[in-house]
């Protein structure tokens, strides 16, 4: 009889751990289930209430001696709130520069007063990218999607905080074929302090204008200088005509008588 009583127990026990065990994957379950929206940030806002500084974009590239122009096409940048989980954007809009146009020295990509505080990561969407390697100009394929890159700065207020995306021209073209060409972009994160100046910058270079074809037109032959004149010659003066002489008086002639 005992035995039966401690049989029932153990029973009933394992039942009711089989029900918690149910229960809890349910829960997870719904939890998986429930999808993840990331909030998408208002352009250039900043809350009412809220202190906010300049962040300033920055691009930079160093040098690849095969490739003569990168032209990179940038349709978005945005960076992500830490305090709010938002994301802000600071470039929208294609901007298009040359890469090698940008060795050793540092352009404005986009500048936008955003809430001060401490941001995480950037997000940069290129849509566009055109090489010249070795005189031949091809366009390269775009992966999908936006590139990430984490990494801390700090907005304080009424300061102007820079951060510079430095691009890596050799490790980011992969060669696929004799003309294909893979961007894949390898970029770091400088990151400046609030109100550090940074270096000095210069115009950001887009895609050059189409030239318009110019016909050449002949030179005309040059035109010989006309000789000089000869400069006629001096006439002589006439000679002195010579005063008639006297004519002398006839002779009187006797006449006979």
């Amino acid at each position: 009889m005992m035995g039966q009583r401690l049989t029932a127990v153990a029973t009933a026990m394992l039942l009711l751990l089989v029900l918690g065990v149910l229960t809890a994957c349910g829960k997870g379950e719904d939890a998986a289930s429930t999808p993840v929206q990331t909030p998408v940030a208002p352009t250039g806002t900043v809350p009412a209430d809220a202190q906010s500084g300049t962040l300033e974009v920055r691009v930079t590239d160093a040098p690849d001696p095969e490739v003569t122009s990168v032209l990179v096409t940038v349709v978005g940048v945005e960076v992500h709130h830490a305090g709010s989980g938002e994301w802000r954007t600071v470039v929208e809009g294609p901007a298009t520069f040359d890469l090698i146009a940008l060795s050793g020295v540092e352009a404005i990509l986009g500048s936008e007063p955003l809430e001060a505080g401490r941001y995480t990561q950037v997000r940069l969407e290129v849509s566009d990218v055109e090489v010249t390697r070795s005189g031949e100009t091809s366009e390269a394929e775009v992966p999908s999607g936006a590139l990430k890159l984490v990494g801390t700065f700090v907005l304080e207020p009424d300061e102007t905080t820079i951060i510079t995306l430095d691009f890596e021209v050799e490790d980011s073209l992969v060669q696929r074929g004799p003309k294909s060409i893979l961007f894949k972009p390898v970029v770091k994160l400088l990151v400046g302090e609030p109100g550090e100046p940074g270096k000095p910058t210069v115009a950001l270079t887009g895609a050059p204008a189409t030239p318009v074809p110019t016909v050449a037109s002949e030179t005309p032959p040059d035109t010989p200088e006309p000789e000089e004149t000869p400069e006629p010659e001096e006439t002589p003066e006439p000679e002195e005509t010579p005063e008639p002489g006297e004519t002398p008086e006839p002779e009187e002639t006797e006449t006979p008588q």
